[in-house]
């Protein structure tokens, strides 16, 4: 049986197929590959790095215009994330079944530095710490690392039973929360790399999870279509508030920068705004054409990147939803590359 059709029988598409862990026989001949899992503004505001198949393109946000294209990963690029000060970026992925990559950019010189060993299959998200000296990621391979961006040295953490689909930084940069497929977030201690606690109330897998800015709060989200909100201390966490959020799997989740609202995309093709308070709807914006596999909102709050799995990437006005920008279209993306399903 082929890696995909066990993917398929475990998750859903948006997991399956979105996030990359697709394998077809050696024989098998290549199609194209459209998918974009990830995109990230700088925290300039002024580029907008968007993932795809073996590339990552860089856009002028004021222009739409791709300025470089980063190319030489192994397969899908499936997270990305700027370090704090914008001179590097994280760009993460692998080869499914095989091996977890994950290559630090030097945008200056348009040189990278690779990452690997830690993990034996695709690496999903990556997050870089505060003072921009450590990387967290998490695999399908069911661990989290912990990296030392100057050394190259890595840690791992075990205690999940399925695939790591995400990790968050908290804002003081001593602890790690992940969400995973075995429907829990744990929350691990940076300096000894021991669990410190499980949240443990969602029903189903877990994809996205998120620090609020305060460090108080960890919000998460998944396949059964919940957004939950929980109170967190150094050494626990209780459940504050949940709320049906999506008509179904929640894909992924971002805060403000001022915690008072929250994103979320999900596979009933829904991008919605909460007030994160009380986890009330305040804003829906247009039907999408398909899932909102990566969501990133500008450091003025004023810009939401969309990417989709159809290959399109659009800019919203975040205040209004209108449309600003549709740098890469489904029908046109020129990084898509070609690669086995």
């Amino acid at each position: 049986m082929t890696r995909t059709a066990v993917s398929i029988s475990r998750f859903s598409r948006a997991v399956a197929a979105a996030l990359a862990v697709l394998l077809s026989p050696a024989t098998a001949a290549p199609v194209a590959r459209q998918s974009r899992s990830a995109v990230q503004f700088s925290p300039d505001g002024r580029l907008l790095a968007v993932g795809g198949y073996r590339t990552v393109a860089l856009i002028d946000v004021a222009t739409g215009k791709a300025v470089a294209t980063l190319a030489g990963h192994e397969a899908d690029v499936t997270s990305l994330a700027f370090s704090p000060t914008g001179d590097r970026l994280a760009a993460a992925g692998g080869a499914p079944g095989k091996s977890g990559e994950i290559r630090v950019w030097d945008l200056a010189k348009r040189t990278a530095r690779v990452l690997a060993g830690a993990h034996t299959d695709a690496v999903y998200s990556v997050a870089w710490s505060r003072d921009g000296k450590a990387l967290a990621a998490g695999s399908y391979d069911r661990l989290v690392s912990l990296w030392d961006v100057a050394t190259g040295a890595s840690r791992k953490l075990k205690d999940h039973t399925d695939a790591v689909y995400s990790v968050a930084f908290s804002p003081d940069g001593k602890q790690v929360a992940s969400a995973s497929g075995d429907r829990t977030v744990k929350v691990w201690d940076v300096v000894s790399g021991k669990r410190v606690f499980t949240l443990s109330d969602s029903t189903a897998e877990l994809y996205a999870v998120a620090f609020h800015p305060s460090g108080g709060q960890i919000a998460a989200a998944g396949v059964d279509k919940m957004l939950r909100k929980w109170s967190v201390t150094p050494t626990s966490g209780s459940l504050l508030r949940s709320a049906f959020a999506h008509d179904a799997p929640i894909l992924r989740v971002v805060y403000t920068p001022d915690g008072d609202s929250v994103y979320t995309s999900a596979e009933d093709r829904s991008i919605r705004l909460w007030d994160s308070a009380a986890l009330a709807e305040k804003k829906v914006f247009e039907k999408q054409p398909d899932w909102a596999l990566g969501l990133a909102l500008s450091p003025d709050e004023k810009l939401l990147a969309v990417s989709r799995y159809d290959g399109s990437v659009t800019v919203y006005d975040a205040a209004t939803g209108a449309r600003k920008l549709d740098p890469m279209r489904a029908s046109g993306a020129t990084d898509a590359g070609k690669g086995p399903r």
